[in-house]
């Protein structure tokens, strides 16, 4: 790094900034509104009694939960602007870059708005509406009154983290053009001819993360009050659909598979050891470190880790640079292969949010049973390894399995530090014929099968893992 390091820009930095949240929230109501309402329906169709209704709603929601955020802004920008002239003869390329944010993140939002009202609603008893409907309330008032006032509360939680990963995921909007928070700040670097950059990018970290402590809060007052009341455009003409080259990148891609599951795998062994780690100490309440694991914790959740790849992809090269070259060495940093920085930035992301996971499911286990393990001759690590993690990995297996199709998904995103991915094969490709519309379904259709036998996988685990304890 040629230049010094100026904390002062990030100060200067930030208030030029701000006036570009409200843009960055408009994004998050637009998408919250288109969301929910998708959601609702699917939620209704996955509950329905008629059977192919609620296979093809489970389909489109694996589908959209499968789908990675940057390859639906893809999608949704470069080609329903084509789709909708061929059908329609209308042109919207002139339609604002927010619109096309705003569909893209709410289908994807859609998903797991439906998960969340469809476990919302299951854990209500079912006695409560059959009491309802007797005692001479409708079906609709039953649900008004009785339902909705206690799914809701089930909800909150679930909702206030998906605001919170959608605030996050709307920093990507600024790939398409949207001048943004993340968006006005990579315009600040490009005015500036890229110097700057790592103060302005933790400025908009720091942003970020206030943003998300202030949900964080709002949520947690809206949770309170609640229990305390109930308890790239192609061309015009036509849609110009290669299937030729449809197929041969498919076949291409699956070579680009192996990249994506080794990042997934390493990101998550290292992020799940520092993350059980972290969920230790803050369990034990071990003194300054749990403060310093809460800390980290809630400054990774709350920024977009967009945000994280480009700090971190910009810092530690040339940070590690300086330091070779004050010690006399030779060696040339930036020759090391990018995938390192992949396993650094996912490693250091999932470690924050599996920590959360071991931290809820270590403390479904009574203290009593760790107690029984010391009182028979047990150690501490013996104790845990033999009583306590079997056990509460059947409460995490759920949440691991989330984690897991939540870290293929971001994966997508290693494009960004020239790792030879399964998008970035992908880009290259299509940018040799404009053949994007072929490259993204290609990747669409990828991600669904990787995500879908992991979900089975982690089914069957957790199947067998039921049988066992039952067992034991």
């Amino acid at each position: 790094m040629d230049r010094p390091f100026y904390p002062a820009k990030i100060l200067e930095t930030i208030p030029v900034l701000l006036p570009f949240i409200l843009v960055t929230f408009e994004i998050l109501l637009g998408t919250v509104v288109v969301g929910l309402v998708l959601g609702f329906f699917l939620a209704k169709g996955e509950l329905s009694k008629k059977l192919w209704i609620s296979k093809i709603c489970r389909f489109v929601v694996n589908a959209f939960r499968c789908t990675p955020t940057i390859v639906m802004l893809f999608v949704v920008f470069y080609g329903l602007p084509n789709l909708i002239f061929t059908l329609f003869k209308v042109d919207i390329n002139g339609w604002p870059k927010a619109v096309f944010v705003v569909s893209a993140l709410g289908v994807l939002f859609s998903s797991s708005a439906a998960e969340i009202m469809r476990s919302s609603y299951l854990s209500v008893p079912k006695g409560q509406e059959e009491a309802a409907l007797t005692s001479g309330l409708t079906p609709a008032q039953a649900f008004v009154r009785i339902i909705l006032p206690q799914a809701f509360l089930v909800s909150l939680p679930n909702f206030g983290n998906s605001f919170i990963v959608l605030l996050k995921e709307g920093a990507l909007a600024y790939t398409i053009g949207l001048v943004d928070l993340m968006g006005k700040g990579n315009l600040i670097i490009s005015t500036n001819f890229g110097n700057y950059a790592i103060e302005i990018y933790i400025a908009q970290a720091i942003i970020y993360w206030i943003l998300t402590i202030l949900l964080e809060n709002i949520f947690k007052i809206i949770e309170k009050k609640s229990f305390k009341r109930a308890e790239v455009r192609l061309k015009k003409e036509k849609i110009m659909f290669d299937l030729n080259f449809f197929a041969r990148t498919f076949l291409l891609l699956w070579k680009a598979v192996p990249v994506t599951l080794e990042i997934t795998a390493v990101s998550l062994l290292f992020g799940s050891v520092l993350g059980f780690l972290i969920s230790l100490a803050r369990i034990h309440k071990i003194k300054i470190i749990s403060q310093i694991c809460a800390v980290y914790v809630s400054f990774i959740r709350g920024t977009p880790i967009v945000l994280q790849i480009l700090v971190i992809y910009s810092l530690v090269p040339s940070f590690l640079n300086s330091l070779f070259k004050a010690a006399g060495s030779s060696f040339d940093i930036f020759s090391l292969n990018p995938i390192y920085y992949a396993f650094i930035v996912f490693s250091l992301n999932n470690a924050a949010s599996l920590s959360e996971v071991f931290r809820s499911a270590l403390q479904t286990i009574s203290r009593g049973q760790l107690e029984a393990g010391f009182t028979s001759g047990l150690t501490y690590w013996q104790t845990y390894r033999r009583i306590i993690i079997p056990q509460a990995l059947k409460v995490a297996l759920p949440n691991l399995c989330n984690a897991t199709v939540n870290q293929i998904k971001n994966s997508s995103l290693a494009f960004m530090m020239t790792v030879k991915d399964i998008t970035a094969v992908a880009k290259i490709e299509a940018s040799y014929g404009y053949n994007y519309i072929e490259s993204y379904l290609d990747i669409f259709i990828i991600y669904i099968v990787i995500c879908s036998v992991v979900q089975k996988i982690f089914a069957i685990w957790e199947k067998k893992s039921s049988r066992f304890l039952a067992a034991a």
